[in-house]
């Protein structure tokens, strides 16, 4: 065991408030299997406690379960380094983590879920992957690379199919189709890819985590922020099981 049992301890009561939930046994499995998760959680416990005793208990289960895996999931990679919430704003939205690269590249990794069923038809899936997409957007910091991470209950998507998702999207969005630009709230088709050019890439990964591959990853052939294969591989490689 890497951790102290009383260390791991008393940061699980500090972040739940000595309160039973459904995330602190698997919380504390991370805790107790990784130094630099432990580090991570010290640093930013004010932050993830409050956001613990906000979150409905339904959250608590899925979507935060979701966003704290993906930190300690990164954290597996030396090269990366994980920050919390760093611009988050009270009056705006902004990604949940900032991470660097080695020293050489800081972008950012907002994560969200797909709440989908096996007997959903795929045409079905790909619509809510694509609003998915595209009402995270409007997160994205318009001036570094960009990467949502998705998880999905159901079958994971290939990754042709999240290819072939990002495509319809930008062709959609091109013949200024209402569903995506007035519905997400863009002005109008450029104000609409403004936004999307800051979309580095798409991860998609199924709940919970399954098999070797992990995850499949789509780059934004439309980005103004394109990522390093180095960066890519190292985001990959940290989601597969071991």
């Amino acid at each position: 065991m890497l951790l102290n049992m009383t260390r791991r301890d008393e940061l699980l009561e500090s972040i739940f408030e000595n309160r039973a939930h459904s995330l602190s046994a698997v919380y504390g499995d991370w805790l107790s299997s990784s130094r630099r998760f432990t580090k991570f959680s010290e640093d930013y416990q004010t932050k993830i406690r409050k956001k613990i005793r906000l979150a409905a208990e339904s959250e608590i289960g899925s979507d935060l379960h979701l966003e704290f895996e993906t930190a300690f999931l990164m954290l597996r990679e030396d090269a990366l380094t994980v920050e919390y919430e760093p611009e988050h704003r009270q009056a705006g939205r902004s990604a949940d983590f900032a991470v660097t690269f080695t020293s050489s590249m800081r972008f950012m990794v907002e994560v969200t879920r797909l709440h989908v069923t096996d007997s959903m038809a795929h045409g079905r899936i790909r619509d809510r992957l694509l609003d998915t997409i595209c009402g995270k957007l409007g997160q994205l910091k318009s001036s570094s690379a960009n990467i949502v991470v998705i998880g999905v209950d159901a079958e994971s998507l290939t990754q042709a199919a999240l290819a072939s998702t990002l495509k319809t999207l930008q062709q959609r969005a091109e013949q200024n189709d209402k569903d995506v630009v007035q519905k997400h709230g863009y002005k109008n088709r450029s104000d609409f890819f403004d936004h999307y050019r800051r979309l580095s890439a798409v991860m998609v990964r199924g709940v919970p985590l399954q098999g070797k591959a992990g995850c499949e990853f789509c780059e934004n052939t439309l980005t103004k922020y394109p990522l390093p294969s180095k960066i890519k591989t190292t985001l990959i490689r940290s989601h597969q099981l071991q």
